[in-house]
């Protein structure tokens, strides 16, 4: 997938590497289990593995998921900038939210 950003010099493209937005959420949950994913993205399984075959997860459910864990929706699909929008990483707020 691609997606233009604005910079100082213009507009550029982005190439998002769904892999690896799938992966930075793994890691981030602690888990590959696809239906541990899916639940930590407000989802049943089988539409996760549709995601998967799309390579693209809806930026609802990946907004939600940021916002549930205090990441930046920039780090999850570009991998750059800061993980946490807060400082200290995750509260015990989303802590409690996200292991609800």
């Amino acid at each position: 997938m691609l997606e233009c950003i604005k910079s100082n010099k213009g507009l550029k493209l982005i190439k998002i590497i769904f892999e690896d937005v799938l992966a930075r959420i793994s890691k981030h949950i602690g888990t590959t289990k696809r239906k541990d994913i899916a639940k930590s993205l407000d989802t049943h399984t089988h539409t996760l593995y549709t995601w998967i075959e799309r390579k693209s997860i809806p930026d609802k459910h990946l907004c939600k998921f940021a916002d549930a864990n205090n990441l930046s929706v920039d780090w999850l699909r570009r991998g750059i900038g800061k993980k946490f929008l807060r400082e200290g990483g995750m509260t015990e707020e989303f802590v409690g939210a996200t292991n609800g």
